[in-house]
């Protein structure tokens, strides 16, 4: 191994010389470069091979490079440029390679090398290495993919590309992604074709069916052959329509999601979509019911066709509600109605132009679902919020009302129809839509504390009384309530009836089930917030928290011991110190020793 080492530091000497004699690089610098050099030769030369340390090296390499070319322009030396950087990056190229050989396993490796090999223009070892890549990593369609998009954009090789592709379908004759590719390319080469030979008036036959798009076509049809799945032919059909020489394959695309897919919502979705961009689709029996669908059929519209005017604009959006409307007639589902209310939703963001008709879209679409008890609660929300800002608080009700009944599990609508009726200060209303939202989800159930707490926030702004009482209703409920409320309620009678009266309920709550660290950590916080602090009180909430606590939880002692030291009293902490030792768990002894020597070595340290 040693004489290796050396061997390859002799073959160094030349580059390191002309690096002194140039001065780029002072003596002492050079001894650095030798001596990080020959540690990382003699790493990547040991028995078992570590991945990390050929990166090291390499990036000591790349770093060193960069420092190079910036004392370059900085001193303004040019001299033995070429020579240099070309001993540096072979040795880059060598080290990857080895890398590679060895970790053939690692993809992220593989793309390194490309990306290095991009980065110095090394084009043709790019192309060598994504044919060795595959032959490793043949079962993975995104490789296959990222290996064509190199040979077409990079290489300007069509043909490498589609070869890439082609052997691609072979090991995964059913890949979405690679029929996509492929698709996409044929369409891109085609565009491009279009682009250099526009002003050609004769071509071949061959040719001209590539400016067509006739390749894409057979990719496309041997898409559909392969594989049967709604969303992959629309993502098809969306790559297709960024093309404006597609109309013919784009009809085709449509008939056969329309005569495939008829009963399946996502066809319908985009259908009305093409409306809204101005491209008309087929007749079909759903169009002919829509009487807003009023452009030719059977035609594609041209970018001339399509005006940019508020009339045209309105058309279009009428063309897509229409088609929305119509298919639900047949198709009233849920999903067909949350995205007929997206696509409203989405032409509401700009309300630029047309803004009181889109609004008026969505509310009927709003009013429609909820109708068909199809809304589902992200949409009833959004369209309280909408209600909320344009003041139509009378309408609030009732939609919350059925909102609850559609879905009575959501939390969020329940405390939004609470919210509604407190803010109109109907105590007994909202006591009642509590008790049947605390039904509905589990009067004990985690999920009604944001309905506890909204109760409490309104009897605590009204009925001091109240308050206490849903206090107390709620502190003997379930571990997932009472836990929550606790400490909440400790803090309420601090500030309301003071420190004396809070104790005495602390005293009861602090031994009852279910057992709440929190209500100890708040009540010892607010002890010590008092103006007249009682050391003898913090000291209790300590005290009953570690001998609750104190078997399986290092920060109760940990927090004991900085009361003791800063405010309490420091002669304690030794003892508190060896109770903890004893009472925790073996299992977090070593970790609050290790947690204690920290705090102690920060409490002896000088301010």
């Amino acid at each position: 191994m040693a004489e290796f080492v050396e061997y390859r530091a002799e073959g160094m000497i030349p580059e390191l010389e002309q690096l002194e004699h140039i001065r780029l690089f002072e003596k002492h610098e050079i001894r650095t470069i030798v001596r990080k050099r020959k540690e990382f030769e003699y790493k990547i030369q040991r028995r078992t091979k570590c991945k990390e340390d050929y990166l090291r090296y390499i990036q000591y390499e790349m770093d060193l490079l960069k420092l190079l070319r910036l004392r370059r322009e900085k001193k303004g030396i040019t001299q033995k440029k070429a020579d240099i950087e070309f001993i540096i990056t072979n040795r880059v190229n060598r080290l990857f390679k080895q890398a590679i050989q060895r970790f053939k396993e690692d993809v992220k490796l593989w793309m390194s090398y490309i990306k290095f090999c991009k980065q110095m223009h090394f084009h043709s070892c790019v192309s060598r290495t994504l044919v060795q890549m595959l032959q490793v990593h043949s079962d993975k369609p995104n490789l296959w993919c990222f290996a064509a998009k190199w040979e077409f954009e990079e290489s300007q090789s069509v043909e490498n590309a589609r070869q890439f592709l082609l052997r691609g379908l072979r090991f995964h004759p059913e890949s979405k992604v690679l029929y996509a590719e492929a698709f996409r390319l044929e369409l891109q080469y085609a565009a491009m074709k279009q682009q250099e030979q526009h002003e050609k008036e004769t071509e071949d036959n061959g040719a001209r069916g590539v400016l067509e798009g006739r390749l894409a076509e057979v990719i496309y049809e041997s898409a559909i052959n392969k594989i049967h799945d709604v969303r992959f032919m629309i993502e098809l059909l969306i790559i297709a329509q960024e093309y404006n020489f597609t109309k013919k394959l784009q009809l085709k695309m449509v008939r056969y999601l329309i005569d495939t897919f008829s009963n399946d919502e996502l066809t319908w979705d985009i259908m009305a979509r093409r409306e809204l961009q101005g491209l008309t689709y087929l007749d079909t029996p759903f169009q002919e019911e829509s009487s807003l669908n009023t452009a030719p059929h059977g035609t594609i519209e041209t970018d001339e066709d399509r005006e940019n005017s508020k009339t045209s604009l309105k058309q279009r959006i009428k063309q897509c509600c229409g088609v929305y409307v119509a298919v639900l007639k047949q198709l009233p589902t849920v999903r067909m109605w949350s995205l007929y209310l997206e696509m409203l939703l989405e032409l509401n963001q700009d309300l630029t132009e047309l803004p009181k008709f889109k609004k008026n879209l969505l509310r009927d679409a709003f009013k429609g679902a909820h109708n068909a008890g199809c809304m589902q609660e992200k949409y009833y929300l959004l369209w309280v919020d909408m209600l909320k800002s344009q003041g139509k608080f009378n309408k609030l009700e009732g939609v919350l009302r059925k909102a609850t009944e559609s879905i009575p599990s959501s939390v969020e609508l329940w405390q939004q129809l609470l919210y509604h009726h407190l803010s109109k200060d109907n105590e007994s209303v909202g006591l009642a839509v509590f008790r049947d939202a605390t039904a509905q989800l589990g009067k004990s159930s985690e999920a009604t504390v944001p309905l506890w707490k909204t109760m409490l926030h309104y009897y605590q702004a009204n009925d001091t009384h109240k308050a206490e009482q849903m206090f107390q209703d709620g502190v003997v409920q379930g571990p997932a309530v009472s836990l929550h409320l606790k400490p909440v309620y400790m803090e309420w009678l601090v500030s309301v009836k003071g420190i004396v009266e809070a104790r005495k309920i602390y005293e009861s709550l602090s031994i009852r089930p279910p057992l709440c660290l929190e209500l100890h950590t708040k009540m010892a916080a607010l002890e010590s917030a008092q103006p007249h602090r009682s050391v003898k009180h913090v000291r209790r909430c300590y005290e009953v928290a570690c001998s609750q606590f104190g078997s399986s939880n290092t920060d109760v002692w940990l927090e004991y011991i900085k009361f003791e030291q800063n405010g309490g009293d420091a002669k304690r902490v030794s003892d508190i110190y060896m109770r903890a030792v004893k009472n925790l768990d073996p299992l977090y002894t070593d970790s609050f020793v290790s947690e204690f020597s920290l705090l102690k070595t920060a409490m002896t340290m000088p301010s």
